[in-house]
């Protein structure tokens, strides 16, 4: 109970940003910021119940977060270099990080430790996502490698490798399991998103249409959607079977550097290095809000479970947390 009514007093206290559009008045509302990392967050991500935050850093650790709290509440220490990538268990138990030490690391949210370590790849690790069965990991390396990973035994049971007959080469920028697990989608070097056979390893499926390195990609939880974002300054909305971009989001100006789309797939948000979040509706393409991020390059965006906040981060170290429109 106490945590709630923390909660409930810092709404009272949120800054308010009022920007004046054509036709409306859109109300931009801070609903806290988090301080802690001594260098910039390049990944958040929301526990399931909506209670957590969890963020790796180039400071070399992951920080867990209450939103009844300004301060975090754990600190994870064990990588050797920067903290890519975040992700939460089904559960809420767990949190594996990605780091550019060759690593992936399990965490347990109840004790702090790290249960396991899983090693393999021979360069430094992007990014990591649970499968949603929490069963397995996959990971994403500038190895040009995805690896499927046992949670119980810790063993690698799969290796992709994404070398491809081509010039351009599709080195993984990030990776997303499917709504049912059974295919990854990456993003690349060679400016396409690829479908991957979580059973086989084959590549299914290349979607085409960025200009520009696909730097991240999210997949809707209960749709046959994802979204892609790109150094093109564009984010794109595209049918998982299909293949088919049913949307091109547009406005950034500058590198797309992550995306999220919300639980209920009526929003996407979006990250860019031109120091703004941007939320965009599904529906109709269009941008509903800009989201001021003070010149941060935004490395990182996430929904809350809930679909009432939006957390967003960069390169200054600071977690922005805002209330969406409801």
């Amino acid at each position: 109970m106490r945590k709630y009514f923390i909660l409930i007093c810092s709404i009272l206290v949120v800054s308010l940003f009022v920007w004046y559009n054509p036709g409306k008045i859109a109300r931009i509302v801070l609903f806290k910021e988090l301080k802690g990392h001594t260098k910039g967050i390049l990944s958040v991500a929301f526990s399931p119940d909506g209670s957590y935050l969890a963020s790796g850093s180039t400071d070399k650790t992951v920080k867990i977060w209450s939103l009844g709290s300004n301060s975090p509440i754990m600190t994870f220490k064990g990588h050797t270099n920067t903290v890519m990538s975040v992700a939460f268990s089904r559960s809420g138990k767990y949190v594996a990080s990605a780091s550019l030490d060759g690593t992936i690391k399990l965490w347990s949210i109840n004790d702090g430790t790290c249960t396991r370590t899983f090693r393999g790849h021979t360069l430094g690790v992007r990014t990591v996502a649970f499968s949603p069965d929490s069963k397995y990991l996959a990971s994403a390396s500038a190895d040009r490698t995805l690896k499927i990973w046992n949670l119980e035994s810790g063993k690698c049971e799969r290796t992709i490798k994404v070398i491809m007959p081509t010039k351009r080469q599709h080195t993984p920028r990030w990776i997303t399991f499917s709504p049912l697990g059974r295919y990854l989608i990456s993003g690349g070097t060679d400016n396409n998103a690829r479908l991957w056979s979580v059973k086989t390893g084959k590549r299914l499926k290349t979607y085409k249409g960025h200009k520009s390195w696909v730097n991240t990609v999210a997949c809707a939880k209960n749709k046959n959607l994802f979204v892609s974002g790109s150094d093109d300054f564009t984010a794109k909305l595209w049918s998982i079977k299909g293949g088919r971009c049913r949307k091109t989001f547009t406005g950034h100006t500058n590198t797309v550097e992550s995306v999220a789309i919300s639980p209920s797939c009526r929003f996407v948000a979006s990250g860019s290095y031109d120091g703004t979040a941007r939320l965009w509706s599904v529906d109709t393409g269009k941008c509903l809000e800009v989201y001021d991020c003070q010149n941060e390059y935004v490395t990182s965006v996430a929904f809350s479970p809930d679909e009432k906040l939006l957390a967003s981060a960069g390169d200054h170290g600071k977690i922005k947390i805002w209330i969406l429109p409801q």
